[in-house]
C-alpha cells in the first residue's frame, strides 16, 4: 500500500504540473513544470524523501523502459533518418559542444561565487 501512496503522490504532482502548464501564457512542458513543483515541495519539506523513495528508486532502476517508445519511433522513421543523417549529426555535435561549454562556464562561475571571488 505504501508504494501505491507514493505512486499517487508522484502522479498528482505530475498532473498538477500539466495543469499549471496549460494555464501559463507561454509554452512550457507539463513534465518540466512538475519537476520544478516536486523540487519546490522537496525543498520546502512538504514532501519528504521518504514519501517517494521506493517508487522513485524503482523508476530510476528501470529507466530504460521509458526509452522504448523513442527507439520504436526511430525505427519507424528510419527512411527519413537515412536521408538527413548528416544534418542530424551536425546539429547533435554543435548542441553537444554548446552544452559542454555552457556547463563548464557555469561550474567555473559557481565555483568562483562560492569562494567569493567574483
Amino acid at each position: 500500500m505504501k508504494i501505491v501512496k507514493q505512486l499517487v503522490l508522484i502522479f498528482l504532482v505530475s498532473l498538477s504540473g500539466e495543469a499549471i502548464s496549460s494555464v501559463l501564457p507561454f509554452p512550457l512542458p507539463g513534465s518540466i513544470t512538475a519537476l520544478f513543483l516536486m523540487l519546490i515541495l522537496l525543498f520546502s519539506g512538504i514532501v519528504k524523501e521518504e514519501h517517494i523513495k521506493e517508487t522513485s528508486s524503482f523508476f530510476v532502476d528501470n529507466i530504460t523502459i521509458f526509452f522504448i517508445p523513442a527507439c520504436v519511433g526511430i525505427i519507424d522513421h528510419l527512411e527519413l533518418l537515412k536521408t538527413s543523417w548528416l544534418q542530424i549529426l551536425l546539429i547533435a555535435s554543435i548542441s553537444f559542444l554548446v552544452t559542454f561549454a555552457a556547463t563548464g562556464y557555469t561550474v567555473k562561475l559557481v565555483s568562483k561565487l562560492s569562494k567569493g571571488r567574483l
